[in-house]
């Protein structure tokens, strides 16, 4: 069974395309990333499409007339969903990561795929470090993850707590 497409032959395709070596996830890595996306990433997106037809909802429930409603809605449209959905994950986060230092040994693997299926910003960029930053630390849990880090040896994260 050939996974090449049609049009290439396997000489043209290997001279091409740079193959990543298998990965091997240990399953507490997986289930971490599986909970992170299914409590972080998935409630995000959910808020992010209710937030978009709530300026909608309501101009219909306040029957605003048909040229002004466009005019006093399209703020809430442009904003609502963006700002709910940023709420949910600047919130849900911190939990998460926390939630992982004391589930997952291997933080470094657990960190590569959250940034590579989304949970997480890369802050190697200066835009991922300043979205990083807006994650909503309470103090215990800025608390928790430095014990929590303290007894793995070191820093668990790149980004900063």
């Amino acid at each position: 069974m050939s996974v090449l497409p049609a049009q290439h032959t396997k000489s043209e395709f290997c001279d091409t395309v740079v193959l990543a070596p298998p990965l091997v996830v240990p399953k507490d890595v997986h289930r971490a990333i599986l909970r992170g996306w299914l409590r972080v990433s998935a409630p995000a997106i959910l808020i992010f499409f209710a937030a978009l037809f709530a300026p909608l909802a309501a101009g219909m429930a306040l029957e605003l007339p048909a040229r002004l409603a466009p005019l006093l809605l399209f703020p809430a449209w442009l904003f609502l969903p963006l700002a709910a959905s940023w709420a949910w994950w600047a919130w849900a986060t911190p939990r998460w990561r926390v939630w992982s230092l004391r589930c997952v040994p291997d933080i470094d693997m657990l960190e590569r795929l959250a940034i590579e299926t989304g949970i997480l910003w890369h802050t190697d960029d200066a835009m991922g470090h300043w979205l990083t930053r807006t994650e909503r630390w309470t103090p215990a849990l800025r608390a928790e993850a430095a014990a929590l880090r303290r007894g793995r040896g070191g820093p668990a994260w790149s980004g900063e707590l």
